[in-house]
């Protein structure tokens, strides 16, 4: 028995010695409790009501006390928190400890403070759809009792608000809430007539009808558009590129070519008395310079000549690949198509 009673000997000693260290931190944490809530009646009362709300909210975070949690309310509501205010004047007065004089008296009248500077949507939805405002959801008015299912009342800060309503079908809004002000919502209601079941009716005597032919739909010729296209052959395409690029060359070395012939109608210009050729000074710098000229002239024209050439060659060989080659006719039917509760149209071809 000795041996088995070891563990909870020791489990006391640790719960024990544990002991004081945990009633240290509670009243050290309850005396900064204090110290702050004091700090906070104090910034109250001069005023500095954003500092007392700070003071009020740490003091009720280290412990949540009625006192505490009513001064956070009214400092709440003095710095343009009425959302929040309202919340904790709620929990204040469902608190047991509450002062009943200020609950009777005057937290009534906290709340209508709070619900001024509030704005209120009174929303009108599926019964079973959830309400959301900004994609959260909201404080529900207790003072208003829904008229019917599916009504919902709640209070919001004032501003232009997102309200959705999610059931089989997603719904939203976007409206502008003022302060004070009510604003009703009104979401469609699924329409439940198209997949409700026709009554049954009684049978009758006498002779049974014959069933109701469906009518048929007329059957329209096709609309038919016929285009006769020869798309160009890849044989004529290149060689119509060819022909371009041979033109193109041949123009610029003609060009070239006059420029030559230019620069030697002036070297003759400027040296009259030169001979050159059989007879004459070949070996001269003036007849080497004259020479070279001449031979620039007579290469330009050569490279125009054939590049011409091939030019116009290319172009017959474009033009007769164009109309040797098979015709492709691209023709297009356009058609109605009929169903029952639908139409539409039936496109169709050889493109």
């Amino acid at each position: 028995m000795i041996v088995r009673s070891r563990p909870f000997f020791f489990v006391a000693l640790c719960l024990f010695l544990m002991s004081p260290t945990a009633h240290a931190d509670d009243d050290r944490a309850a005396t900064l409790a204090r110290r702050l809530l004091k700090a906070g009646v104090e910034q109250y009362k001069a005023g500095d009501f954003e500092a007392a709300r700070m003071s009020f909210t740490q003091s009720f975070a280290l412990r949540a006390t009625g006192d505490a949690l009513r001064r956070l309310a009214q400092a709440e509501l003095r710095t343009n928190h009425p959302l929040e205010a309202l919340e904790h004047f709620r929990l204040y007065g469902r608190d047991r400890n509450a002062d009943r004089d200020f609950v009777r008296d005057d937290l009534p009248n906290y709340i209508e403070a709070c619900h001024g500077q509030l704005g209120h949507l009174r929303i009108t939805a599926s019964p079973g759809d959830s309400i959301l405002v900004d994609g959260r959801r909201a404080m529900v008015d207790d003072r208003s009792t829904p008229r019917f299912v599916g009504e919902v009342n709640l209070v919001v800060v004032p501003g232009e608000r997102l309200v959705t309503a999610r059931g089989k079908e997603d719904q939203a809004q976007r409206v502008m809430v003022l302060a004070g002000e009510v604003v009703d919502v009104v979401f469609h209601k699924e329409n439940s007539a198209s997949s409700a079941l026709p009554a049954v009716q009684s049978p009758v005597s006498g002779p049974i009808p014959a069933p109701v032919q469906p009518q048929k739909e007329p059957t329209l010729p096709p609309m038919t558009s016929s285009k006769t296209f020869w798309p160009p052959p890849p044989a004529s395409l290149i060689a119509a590129g060819v022909s371009g690029a041979g033109v193109i060359v041949g123009i610029v070395f003609t060009a070239i070519r006059h420029g030559n012939a230019d620069d030697r109608r002036a070297f003759r210009t400027q040296h009259p008395g030169v001979i050159c050729g059989p007879g004459g000074s070949a070996a001269s710098e003036t007849c080497t310079r004259w020479n070279d000229l001449l031979d620039a002239e007579s290469q330009s024209k050569t490279i125009a000549n054939v590049a011409f050439g091939v030019g116009i060659g290319a172009a017959v060989v474009a033009v007769g690949t164009w109309f040797l080659f098979p015709r492709v006719t691209t023709q297009a039917q356009v058609k109605p198509v009929f169903a029952p509760g639908q139409a539409g149209v039936e496109l169709g071809g050889r493109f």
